[in-house]
């Protein structure tokens, strides 16, 4: 039986990962070409090499070697490695808390295998202020993201009518 053909996708930006069993976990990522996608990933809370350690993390932009799915199953991480970590080493609490809203909210709106290059984009500038931000910062920053995110996915009020 022939080995299937790898497929590099990058960047991606790890969304979510929920563990499954002892060493598994199924990784949601955010793709500008290919939207959502959610992938089996064995061994990967086990093995340090195909996965770089850290690199199957939320928070993290990666590039992630998959292997299609077969018979209406998921496709299968075979490996990934860091690209950009967007938090950085060393986060405070409050930008781990507001970092994790925009990951959820852009968990949201995400769709499987449909692009959206500006909701990627949105979502690696939200998370880079974040790093960058003080505590008490975060509020604003936090709404302004709010507010940037309805523009990308196209539901901001038009305000300019109102009295």
């Amino acid at each position: 039986m022939a080995t299937p053909a790898l497929e590099v996708v990058a960047p991606a930006a790890v969304l979510r990962v929920q563990p499954v069993g002892d060493a598994d976990a199924v990784v949601v990522l955010l793709c500008p070409q290919r939207g959502r996608i959610d992938a089996f990933a064995r061994a990967a809370r086990a093995s340090r090499t195909r996965f770089e350690g850290a690199a199957l993390r939320p928070f993290n932009v990666v590039e992630v070697r998959l292997e299609p799915a077969r018979k209406g199953g998921m496709p299968v991480v075979r490996g990934a490695h860091v690209q950009t970590e967007l938090l950085g080493a060393a986060p405070s609490y409050p930008q781990l808390v507001a970092a994790s809203y925009l990951l959820e909210i852009a968990g949201q709106l995400c769709q499987p295998a449909h692009a959206d290059a500006p909701l990627y984009r949105w979502l690696v500038v939200w998370l880079t202020a974040t790093r960058a931000c003080t505590d008490g910062q975060l509020p604003g920053l936090v709404l302004a993201a709010e507010f940037g995110v309805l523009a990308v996915a196209g539901m901001l009020p038009d305000l300019t009518h109102c009295v």
